[in-house]
């Protein structure tokens, strides 16, 4: 497990839109925070500046104590999961969740079989995702994260595309596995029901910045629009 210290972050994009002003956070170790916000309120660029997708414009990002910048092994330490499922569909569930670890690791078929068995899908392992429902395919996604056992988990609404039917069980599912394997989680979502059933704590953002954050999410969720 690893915490998270974001300081004094700003993201600015051409030609002058600030998409994140300002923001300090600190994330504990094994915590499960979720980013809470109206479309458009700088948690998708946050997450990405977190992940090292998107390079900050001023402050600074420490995972584990260390800098984002200056740690070799950060592709390995912070798995990422999007809204889209972003599987490969001419490769089995196996080999889409073993993506990650091409490159003849002799228990790559183990690791595989491990994440697969902690998303429920071990026994998809054969399947093409033409053959997989778009519940079926996040859990695939999601296996592929963890397959590398990550410090630090990613999620950018990763429900928002899944049946309904199955919105409620996938969730609890979500929680229930970075729980069960101790990863330090940072979840964007816009949706209220979904932040208060999983957060041990809740940051809501507004115009890029912070203005409400805290573990009784009811007291900020007039803030959002």
């Amino acid at each position: 497990m690893v915490a998270v210290s974001v300081d004094a972050l700003t993201k600015i994009f051409d030609p002058g839109v600030v998409a994140v002003q300002d923001v300090t956070l600190e994330v504990a170790s094994g915590e499960f925070l979720v980013l809470l916000g109206a479309p458009g309120s700088g948690k998708t660029t946050l997450l990405r500046l977190i992940a090292g997708l998107e390079t900050p414009t001023t402050g600074e990002i420490l995972i584990g104590g260390v800098p984002l910048a200056e740690r070799p092994d950060r592709e390995a330490a912070v798995a990422v999961v999007f809204q889209s499922y972003s599987v490969y569909q001419h490769l089995t569930v196996a080999q889409n969740i073993g993506f990650p670890l091409r490159g003849g690791r002799p228990d790559v078929g183990e690791r595989v079989t491990e994440a697969a068995r902690h998303l429920g899908i071990d026994d998809l392992l054969g399947r093409l995702p033409a053959h997989l429902s778009r519940g079926q395919r996040q859990r695939v996604a999601m296996a592929r994260a963890i397959v590398r056992r990550p410090e630090l988990l990613l999620l950018d609404e990763p429900l928002s595309n899944v049946d309904p039917r199955i919105w409620a069980e996938l969730r609890g599912d979500i929680v229930a596995l970075t729980k069960r394997l101790g990863i330090t989680t940072i979840y964007v979502t816009h949706d209220r029901a979904e932040a208060v059933s999983m957060a041990d704590r809740i940051a809501v953002l507004d115009h890029g910045k912070v203005v409400w954050e805290g573990f009784s999410p009811f007291t900020g969720l007039d803030m959002i629009g």
